[in-house]
């Protein structure tokens, strides 16, 4: 069985290209994992921008239904003084 040899020349030009394709390929990777980390912390960003927006959301809604709570409370207090108790078969109840 004969064992194949490289002649010193060609394994140092086989050495040399894989250290060019290892450092291309370091490289390309770093490139990557950077265009990751940014990609990942503007959606983080937009993720937060949503939450606030959402927070905001339910703020106005929460104030919007006290305030028609305490609209229609209002309105059932001028019925039951008008002397109207009840609303089409309904009776009106009052928190007082």
């Amino acid at each position: 069985m004969a064992i194949k040899t490289t002649k010193p020349i060609e394994a140092e030009a086989e050495i040399d290209y894989l250290r060019r394709r290892n450092a291309e390929l370091e490289k390309e990777l770093s490139e990557r994992r950077e265009r990751e980390e940014e990609e990942e912390e503007r959606l983080c960003v937009q993720l937060g921008e949503l939450e606030e927006e959402a927070i905001e959301e339910v703020h106005m809604y929460r104030h919007h239904i006290k305030a028609l709570s305490e609209q229609l409370e209002l309105a059932k207090k001028v019925l039951v003084r008008s002397g109207l108790t009840a609303i089409n078969g309904a009776s009106l109840v009052l928190d007082d």
